[in-house]
């Protein structure tokens, strides 16, 4: 009888046991899927309206960058080159090895006298150069719209330059009031700190982003070539 007692105390045992064991697994897979995995991400600024505003909450990715670099048209967070402590949140417009130029008078197709600012790629530096069109610009492009220098950087007129292997050009969606690749010149990969996922911040604007730009053939060519 005294056999029987103590096998059935185990039992009982056991379940507290393997549920206590269930929770702390639980909660260190969680722990490691914070800290190497994902991460959240509060917007600070207005770069990227109208697609994220200032104080929406985000959740990033870490992992996909130890194994390939983000897709045009993704947005990021960086550590901008010549800005220790800081991380901004932007967009990635151009590619390691994109020929890219942005000009504020190119022709709009089919409109004789009427200009835009416009970014010209030629994607991997190869074969004929696209308009990239980015419907999600909360207003009209009138700041800064001549690049790049060697660089990365705005230039004073339009200047075809390659982007160098393992970095990337990167702008805010608001580009009247967006510090970035115009600002501190291509991003290398090793500054790219995360991928953003959704926004889980406010429950009324609950999801993805939406798309990003599109590349279409360009009606004229880049304007300056070095």
């Amino acid at each position: 009888m005294a056999g029987m007692s103590l096998a059935k105390l185990g039992r009982q045992i056991q379940g507290p046991l393997r549920d206590v064991l269930e929770v702390v697994i639980f909660a260190f897979i969680l722990f490691i899927l914070l800290q190497f995995v994902v991460m959240t991400v509060r917007v600070s600024g207005y770069s990227m309206e109208n697609t994220f505003h200032n104080n929406d909450l985000l959740v990033a990715e870490r992992i996909s960058l130890d194994f390939s670099g983000p897709s045009r048209g993704q947005v990021v967070i960086i550590n901008p080159p010549g800005i220790p402590g800081e991380q901004f949140i932007k967009r990635v417009i151009g590619l390691p090895g994109d020929k890219i130029e942005i000009t504020g008078n190119y022709p709009v197709a089919g409109h004789p006298g009427q200009t835009q600012t416009a970014i010209l790629i030629e994607p991997g530096g190869k074969g004929p150069w696209d308009l990239v069109e980015e419907p999600f610009l909360p207003q009209p492009w009138v700041v800064n719209t001549s690049c790049c220098l060697l660089s990365g950087q705005e230039s004073a007129t339009p200047t075809v330059e390659t982007i160098p292997p393992n970095d990337y050009f990167v702008m805010g969606d608001n580009r009247n009031y967006s510090e970035d690749s115009r600002f501190f010149g291509w991003v290398p990969k090793s500054h790219l700190v995360s991928v953003v996922l959704f926004r889980f911040w406010p429950l009324t604007a609950f999801g993805g982003y939406g798309p990003g730009p599109t590349l279409v053939p360009a009606p004229y060519p880049p304007q300056g070539i070095t």
